[in-house]
């Protein structure tokens, strides 16, 4: 089995790569239909793999509270935050905007300190003091 590395640095090339394709996609369509584009795609290929694997007796005998959590990560991360950054990227640079999105973490580590209370430590404080310094980078011309 592969390490968590392998699996980090494929994510990074496809995460890097994909925001290309889909510029060059959206010069033909709107932000919203490109999002149905996407989701049909990897909901069809997503189906063919629970159907293959078995998922869907592992999801009926999960935890009810689980698959809500997922049903709202879907919901928000799937299709707002995806036509919110599918709207962006029609309108700004991808080399500009991807960095810009690719903050998220910041927001993140602020969230779960605050809601999950997980701790706040000074190697986390000086990673997110990096991540402002980068957006003031990119907000310059």
């Amino acid at each position: 089995m592969a390490s968590w590395l392998t699996y980090a640095l494929l994510t990074i090339v496809l995460w890097g790569a994909v925001p290309l394709i889909d510029k060059v996609a959206l010069r033909s369509f709107a932000a919203d239909t490109g999002l149905c584009v996407r989701a049909f795609t990897a909901g069809g290929m997503l189906l063919i793999y629970a159907v293959w694997k078995g998922k869907f007796a592992e999801i009926a005998q999960g935890d009810a509270k689980a698959v809500v959590y997922f049903m709202l990560s879907a919901i928000l991360a799937s299709v707002v935050a995806q036509y919110t950054y599918f709207a962006a990227l029609q309108r700004a640079e991808a080399s500009r905007l991807v960095p810009f999105t690719a903050t998220y973490p910041l927001v993140a580590a602020i969230l779960a300190v605050l809601l999950l209370h997980e701790p706040f430590t000074a190697t986390k404080f000086a990673g997110a003091l990096l991540i402002v310094g980068g957006l003031l980078l990119l907000g310059m011309k």
